[in-house]
């Protein structure tokens, strides 16, 4: 009878024993999320990271990582004990960059975050976007009134078109610029006028931007781009030739 009852009690200890060292019903395994609030920021400027762990043991340290060179390699940039929150990550040059979190506990990696890509925009000549993409030359000088004005690309009075006509100067399939800022200007001698100049941005997703100015001035275009297929297109009311230069901001150096 005390073999009995004390062969139950071991069965019994050895089942709570068990059952104090399995993991509870339904545990997770350790996880990190890792969101950019905004990921198209301006280059070298230090944007929002938001991180959170899950399930992860006490004393781990949490790693922001960026993807560097052709090896696609992961450097740590920043690292946190904390579990959740949100901080600043340095800026980095003009690019298309790849983040990610991991979790190590002891010297090991618990978990590693789904990648997030960071655009950063960084400024781009219009002599560089419109190389190969439409009528480009050297930059050239235009007096418009008592203003010398620089440009690199436009039409002369030969192909020059009369308002309400436009002719297309530079077109592409795509861009990797978010906005431009166009500068123009009619290709006319410095005396009074009454003619208007125009310049207007066609894509295929949005709606058309144009922009005019008077004469013996330079107008500015600011415009927004989709991504998309896109026309930068001129027009004078007297049939002048049109003058234009400007910068894009890109994530890539050619804006392609």
């Amino acid at each position: 009878m005390v073999r009995h009852v004390l062969r139950s009690a071991c069965l019994v200890g050895a089942v709570l024993a068990v059952l104090l060292l399995a993991p509870e019903a339904g545990a997770e395994a350790p996880g990190v999320v890792l969101t950019i609030p905004a990921n198209r920021v301006t280059a070298d400027h230090a944007f929002v990271v938001r991180y959170r762990a899950l399930d992860v043991p006490a004393g781990s340290v949490l790693y922001l990582q960026k993807q560097e060179g052709t090896a696609r390699v992961w450097k740590s940039i920043k690292a946190w004990k904390s579990t959740s929150g949100s901080a600043l990550a340095p800026g980095v040059p003009l690019g298309m960059w790849t983040y990610r979190i991991i979790a190590v506990h002891a010297g090991r990696v618990l978990a590693a975050s789904e990648p997030r890509v960071l655009y950063a925009y960084g400024n781009v000549p219009l002599g560089v976007i419109c190389r190969g993409h439409g009528v480009c030359t050297t930059p050239h000088t235009e007096v418009v009134a008592t203003h010398v004005f620089t440009w690199v690309t436009g039409i002369d009075t030969t192909f020059a078109t009369e308002y309400p006509k436009f002719y297309a100067i530079l077109n592409a399939n795509s861009t990797t610029c978010r906005s431009a800022v166009l500068e123009f200007a009619s290709q006319r001698p410095t005396t009074p006028g009454t003619g208007k100049t125009y310049i207007e941005l066609l894509q295929a997703s949005s709606d058309p931007q144009e922009a005019s100015t008077g004469p013996n001035s330079v107008g500015v275009l600011r415009a927004t781009l989709d991504g998309g297929p896109w026309y930068v297109e001129v027009s004078d009311t007297q049939g002048k030739g049109v003058v234009v230069n400007g910068t894009w901001s890109c994530y890539t150096p050619t804006g392609y």
